[in-house]
């Protein structure tokens, strides 16, 4: 039969459209095992970030980035880093007011992970002023209490009071029991002592210093212990004793408004060694602005036994009606 020329065109048109038709399911556009289109192995993985801070909150408008790429959470505490390429990186987080975080991670093609960074609020840099001498107020009355942690308590406790400048000063020492122990009256030149029995034997002028000098010198001891660590920080934060002061809180302590501090001392050594604490309670406005109502000095030993000694300073200014008895 012959063949038309219609026929050719075709015949010619429905081979073409067959051949199309196969190359394209051979060539991978269609779902088939080729290698182009949506079978290619993924090379990059996306990385969600979580910035909280140290209570568990999320932190809004924190800085996050990995190597030059960088973002900034949103108010869930959230930022996605997508298409990462696979390897090793450092993600860190900033935001003003805490410490910066950091957290080495591993990015795996085709796998998503997400990374929680914890900033914590940095330390409030403590301003404030320097502590006055007790010893230059006209009078006070102090009284010491010593403590340990092995179970005696107020193992002795002393009183010093001091009027006209120092000129005049009662003294009394008070044993663990309770017992009075030491009784010491100096008006001037004069004094007078007991040894707790009640009986009073009269000093003579030139002994008086020297019977006082163990006592007074003790407590000042204690005081410049403390105003020393506080006063040096706050003059110069450097040497071989690193204090890190911190204001706690404000509250009314022997009749006075204070603001409370601790001052937390350890070597600057290696190791870094713990000296101890030392918690000042600081009258914070009227005459008597920048002394001590109380202080604490928490000591810790090698075997671990702590020994505390509080100082309450109380009465500035009032007449103490020292005189002999």
């Amino acid at each position: 039969m012959k063949v038309t020329k219609t026929k050719r065109v075709i015949v010619l048109i429905l081979s073409i459209i067959l051949i199309s038709m196969l190359f394209a399911g051979c060539g991978g556009g269609g779902g088939g095992n080729g290698s182009s289109g949506s079978n290619q192995k993924p090379t990059t993985g996306n990385v969600a970030v979580l910035v909280v801070d140290d209570t568990g909150n999320a932190l809004s408008d924190a800085t996050v980035s990995i190597d030059s790429t960088s973002g900034t959470t949103d108010a869930n505490g959230n930022y996605v880093f997508k298409s990462v390429k696979e390897g090793s990186y450092t993600i860190k987080a900033t935001k003003d007011g805490y410490e910066d975080a950091q957290k080495d991670i591993t990015v795996s093609a085709g796998n998503d992970q997400t990374v929680t960074l914890t900033l914590k609020k940095k330390q409030e840099q403590v301003s404030a002023d320097l502590l006055k001498d007790p010893s230059k107020v006209k009078s006070y009355r102090s009284i010491i209490y010593t403590e340990s942690s092995d179970g005696s308590e107020n193992k002795s406790k002393m009183i010093i009071e001091q009027d006209d400048y120092g000129k005049k000063q009662h003294i009394v020492v008070y044993e663990g029991d309770g017992k009075k122990s030491f009784e010491l009256y100096v008006v001037g030149d004069k004094a007078k002592m007991s040894q707790g029995n009640g009986k009073w034997m009269e000093m003579p002028g030139g002994m008086i210093g020297q019977l006082t000098k163990g006592y007074i010198e003790t407590f000042k001891s204690l005081q410049n212990e403390a105003y020393g660590a506080y006063n040096g920080w706050v003059k110069d934060p450097t040497g071989n004793v690193s204090y890190k002061v911190e204001r706690v809180k404000q509250e009314t302590v022997n009749g006075y408004s204070t603001t409370k501090y601790v001052l937390h001392g350890k070597e600057k050594t290696e190791t870094g060694v713990e000296l101890g604490t030392i918690t000042l309670w600081v009258i914070n406005k009227g005459p008597y602005k920048d002394y001590t109502t109380r202080l604490q000095i928490t000591s810790v030993d090698a075997s671990g036994k702590t020994e505390k000694i509080t100082i309450d300073t109380l009465d500035f200014g009032k007449d103490m009606n020292i005189s002999l008895p």
